[in-house]
């Protein structure tokens, strides 16, 4: 059975060009326990704390639980309260908050206010005030990724108000802002990352790379495919990348990760938006937590402390910096962009534990390299390697060159003969995007059982994209309509490691084993933006089919679907959970022949943002997970009858652009 000992090796392996991700996109650590002490435990459930199994349930929970009293906002505070012991001659705190930004800016600010005297922001201005001595300087650091493509400081200036609403009060008529922090040495730094980038200013090797595969999909030529794809991302209307990871972490003593948005949608009442969403957490007390401060979020902070002259060309993400004590009229608070944003690794100094729970902390780190010696958009290659691979596949499969799929993906794998050379030349390491290794060599290794839930499994919010949508066409300009592209990206790399344990499974003879996915309700008006799956499980299900062939050409279409049929399952959810719409599950959970467990931000489709989670064995903590949220998850949810065959029509590519709506 694969372990996270395995899974590091296999990512260790992979970092060498040169090896500067070990301890930034993945590492080892050993922690104290799983959850917090006397409070918490490993797994933390949004809405409420458990699944419960019908709705009048909900009803009691919703009533239950009073504002800023939600099991998330609970755990939020806990993770405070719980890492904020000081060691000898400490001299700084670090509290960090890394989400992701909400369009309605409200909904930035009611998550940490709401619950007056019990708000989370009342939480952090208590144990700043009255529990860190003035002799130590409290540094909260406040990380947020946007697919917004706004410019750095109209987007601040949008986002201002809602940011001081969390930390600073009203007076005089709303007129004047006073500090809920009094502390004379608390400092806040607030940060958005995402970056954006001008094709033509980046190292020629990615602009080879783009050539290659565009070349060989198309037929242009390289100055064609240059000129074309420079104007693609020149006009993108959206960030590319973005940080997407969602922590809490204090102190370098506890953490929590995982898919929960900090957002009032979260707290499950009906009028936060878009009501009941399932999602979870972690949390861990330990040397995770300093992990995650020290490598994963000060990535970022290092990045945002660059001169904006060695940022390339990114005119999107931005910092602020201001003193916590600091008050003054509504909208003249004195923000500074030139404070240089302070570093865990450079002022906490700890001795990592090498006894305890093992934990592997994986996350992928987009645009720029770890060192920032070389700064490349590292998301550009798997993008353009998504881009090629779906873009291809339509030919292969109206010819029934199933063998032919297989190898499309395994050359444009790391490793592969497409993409291995490019990779080499440039000395990129792979281990920038380690969460998804570890995704796919884990589920690819299964020998018994994949259990896994999410939003959807097909990318398709990027469709929404004026210069996508023009891609896509000029793409399918001189193609037969059977080879005719659409636009949505499959995660070919994974759906892929399905088919290899279907196989498995088949020649092991494992009738109990299998693939059980709970995705969310499929939107019945499938459009860019939706946190509804995009796609019919019968549409799953045409894109496995062919892969199971390719990797045994001796069986026949019927042969292959029944194999698909007894080993891979997709159930949605049902009432009360799916009551709401298509929005109703947004977790980002594997759990491999059940023992090896992964929660955290990193999405089953395809995407390129900065991720954050872990990865455990240990088995307490899977039989937890096992036990109080997969049973009853899989157990209220159900699979759809539709047919294996028979995918269904993709007729709102041909919609106006105008009538995509713009969320992400």
């Amino acid at each position: 059975m694969p372990s996270i000992n395995d899974v590091h090796k296999v990512i260790k392996q992979a970092d060498v060009y040169p090896a500067d991700f070990d301890g930034l996109t993945y590492g080892i650590t050993y922690n104290d326990i799983l959850g917090l002490p006397g409070g918490s435990p490993f797994i933390v459930l949004s809405p409420f704390g458990s699944l419960p199994s019908d709705d009048k349930a909900y009803t009691a929970a919703a009533a239950t639980y009073a504002e800023g009293q939600m099991p998330i906002q609970k755990t939020f505070k806990e993770v405070l309260t719980k890492g904020n012991a000081l060691s000898a001659g400490q001299e700084t705190l670090f509290i960090d908050i890394a989400d992701l930004d909400d369009d309605n800016d409200i909904s930035n600010t009611t998550f940490f206010t709401e619950g007056g005297e019990n708000s989370i922001a009342e939480a952090i201005a208590h144990l700043v005030n009255t529990q860190v001595p003035a002799t130590v300087t409290p540094v909260i650091r406040f990380l947020r990724g946007t697919h917004n493509a706004a410019t750095g400081e109209p987007f601040w200036k949008s986002r201002q108000a809602s940011i001081e609403a969390i930390f600073w009060k009203t007076d005089n008529n709303g007129k004047d802002l006073v500090p809920r922090i009094t502390h004379p040495k608390a400092g806040l730094h607030v940060g958005f990352y995402s970056p954006n980038f001008n094709l033509t200013k980046t190292e020629e090797n990615i602009i080879k790379f783009g050539a290659t595969v565009w070349g060989r999909s198309s037929g242009w030529t390289a100055g064609q495919v240059n000129s074309f794809l420079d104007n693609v991302f020149k006009n993108l209307t959206f960030s590319a990348s973005w940080n997407h990871g969602k922590i809490v972490a204090i102190g370098g003593k506890t953490m929590m990760t995982g898919g929960i948005n900090y957002w009032p949608e979260y707290t499950g009442r009906k009028d936060a938006g878009r009501g009941r969403i399932i999602d979870m957490q972690a949390t861990v007390t330990g040397d995770a937590a300093a992990s995650a401060q020290g490598g994963y979020l000060d990535y970022f902070w290092k990045y945002l402390n660059k001169p904006k002259a060695d940022r390339r060309t990114d005119n999107r993400s931005w910092k602020r910096s201001i003193p916590l004590s600091a008050k003054g009229p509504v909208g003249q608070l004195p923000w500074s962009l030139d404070t240089k944003v302070p570093i865990f690794k450079d002022q906490v100094k700890y001795t990592p534990k090498t006894t305890g729970i093992p934990v592997l902390s994986v996350a992928r780190v987009g645009d720029w390299g770890g060192s920032f010696i070389a700064a490349y958009p590292v998301q550009a290659v798997d993008a353009a390697r998504d881009l090629y691979v779906n873009s291809s596949i339509p030919a292969l499969e109206s010819a029934g060159n199933f063998s032919g799929i297989i190898d499309l993906i395994r050359q444009t794998s790391d490793n592969g003969p497409i993409l291995g050379p490019v990779l080499k030349d440039f000395k990129f390491s792979t281990a920038a995007w380690a969460s998804d290794t570890a995704r796919i060599w884990a589920i690819q290794n299964a020998k018994s059982t994949v259990y896994t839930s999410g939003q959807m499994l097909v990318g398709g919010l990027q469709r929404s994209d004026p210069s996508y949508a023009a891609m896509v066409k000029s793409t399918n300009e001189k193609r037969p309509q059977a080879q005719k592209w659409d636009g949505y990206l499959w995660p070919y790399d994974l759906l892929l490691a399905f088919a290899t344990v279907i196989i498995r499974l088949r020649d092991t003879a494992k009738n109990d084993g299998g693939i059980f996915i709970v995705l969310g309700n499929k939107d019945p008006h499938p459009r860019p933006g939706s946190w509804g799956d995009l796609r019919s499980v019968a549409d799953v299900r045409a894109r496995i089919i062919p892969l199971v062939r390719g990797l045994d050409k001796k069986l026949n279409e019927a042969d292959a679907a029944a194999l698909v049929i007894k080993y891979f399952h997709i159930a949605r959810m049902q009432k009360p959970y799916g009551d709401d719409g298509p929005d109703s599950i947004h977790t980002k959970t594997i759990c491999v022949d059940k023992e090896l467990l992964y929660v955290g931000s990193d999405n089953l489709y395809p995407s390129y943002n900065e991720e954050h989670g872990i990865w455990v064995d240990d088995k307490p903590t899977v039989a937890d997970w096992l036990t109080n949220y997969w049973k009853v998850l899989w157990g209220k949810a159900k699979e759809p009858a539709e047919k294996v065959k028979g995918a269904e029509k993709d007729d709102e590519f041909d919609l106006k652009i105008s009538e995509f709506p713009r969320d992400v």
